[in-house]
């Protein structure tokens, strides 16, 4: 598969999870996301890929496709979407400052962000 392979695997990836993330929690505040739920979200999101590559290999190869087969990609990739999701969302919520988690996050909002100290550049 090679490098370049898995870079555009993971670019569509992301791509998609960002819209998983963008359809369910919109309007969250961000220490209100479940890890778990966000972590089931990665899951689904890599094993759903995961799962149409397989699919649409299988067109172009002489390979019959058996359920057995797909096992290993759906423990695996649903693994690590799982942990890269939940390590994701609770790294993000370690990273608010004292009392952001109460005010809601809104798409451009610059209130959250550490303002730089007068006199450094």
């Amino acid at each position: 598969m090679g490098a370049t392979g898995i870079a555009i695997a993971g670019a569509i990836t992301g791509g998609v999870f960002s819209a998983y993330i963008a359809a369910n929690f919109r309007r969250k505040k961000l220490a209100d996301i479940s890890p778990l739920r966000f972590a089931l979200g990665g899951s689904l999101v890599t094993v759903a890929l995961a799962l149409v590559v397989i699919y649409v290999g299988s067109f172009f190869s002489d390979w019959p496709l058996f359920l057995g087969d797909l096992l290993q990609p759906v423990l695996m990739y649903g693994s690590i979407g799982a942990v890269t999701g939940y390590g994701t969302i609770k790294l993000a919520q370690s990273a608010l400052p004292p009392g952001a988690a109460t005010r809601e996050l809104e798409s451009g909002s610059q209130d959250l962000l550490p303002q730089p100290k007068s006199g450094t550049v």
